[in-house]
């Protein structure tokens, strides 16, 4: 599930951002961010979790889509963060 938090804020998973920090492939994305990063992240993770057992979600998909939605909505207020 973790990819489907990345992908809305990256742009992909965890190679992507690896790619877009310039790291190696064995470094860990989240030792490499920024406090908003890594807060907007765990936002994501929390607002999916809470959502998947709100809604009794069950299966990958279900909740692979859900952590992907729930990360949209807080990647879209980062961004209106970083542009104000």
């Amino acid at each position: 599930m973790t990819n489907a938090i990345y992908a809305p804020m990256y742009g992909g998973g965890a190679d992507v951002i690896r790619q877009k920090k310039g790291l190696r492939k064995s470094a860990k994305t989240r030792e490499h961010m920024g406090e908003l990063e890594l807060i907007g992240i765990r936002m994501a993770e929390v607002a999916a979790a809470s959502n998947i057992k709100r809604k009794g979600l069950q299966g990958h998909k279900a909740c692979e889509y859900e952590c992907y939605e729930s990360s949209k909505t807080i990647a879209t207020a980062i961004a209106k963060i970083k542009n104000s």
